[in-house]
């Protein structure tokens, strides 16, 4: 293991990419995750999310006071209107916080591609890992920040050949050299 390596990338998150690898598969690329708290477009969906949660939550309370005007609930609308808007105040506040998570989770995760597949690795307290071989992969979009930093994404193919269901896709976020690893994952789907 090349000293200089495993010190970027974190001797024992390397290590445990090295545990991963399969016989005869070997890392044709690897990054960190570059800690950034807005990338790739991320503030937009962040600045959508703050009149999202704020409407959400003004709904809800307003729900819930209109339906106790009179101090005590009297019927079960009184309690399903309010809950209603539950699920959108959490869904704004998984908004709002998936930047930061990201932000302190990038320090714990690594990529690489390989002759087989590609992978994330993630070790904190535990070691998770996804990866996705070569037949799975399909249409490869990346998105560059002005320094030399990236994200990159492609899409699942099913088992068949078809395309999952839309949303379905791996991301490389924030990587280093990522028009690298895009011509890597596209001969890496050539090959299957």
């Amino acid at each position: 293991m090349e000293p200089d390596l495993a010190e970027a990338l974190g001797g024992d998150i390397f290590a445990e990419l090295q545990r991963e690898m399969r016989p005869g598969e070997r890392v044709l690329w690897k990054s960190r995750q570059h800690q950034r708290l807005f990338g790739s477009g991320s503030i937009a969906a962040w600045l959508f999310a703050i009149p999202w949660t704020a409407f959400s939550l003004f709904w809800t309370g307003m729900a819930y006071f209109l339906t106790r005007s009179d101090g005590t609930p009297s019927d079960l609308m009184a309690i399903l209107f309010p809950a209603f808007g539950l699920p959108f105040v959490a869904i704004g506040v998984g908004m709002l916080t998936q930047p930061f998570l990201r932000y302190f989770g990038a320090k714990y995760t690594i990529f690489a591609i390989t002759n087989q597949r590609v992978i994330r690795l993630f070790k904190r307290n535990s070691v998770l890992v996804q990866s996705v071989p070569a037949e799975r992969i399909g249409k490869v979009k990346i998105i560059e920040d002005d320094d030399a930093h990236g994200t990159l994404s492609f899409k699942l193919k099913g088992k068949a050949g078809d395309y999952e269901p839309k949303g379905s896709k791996f991301v490389l976020h924030e990587v280093d050299d990522v028009d690298r690893a895009k011509k890597l994952i596209r001969d890496l789907a050539k090959s299957a």
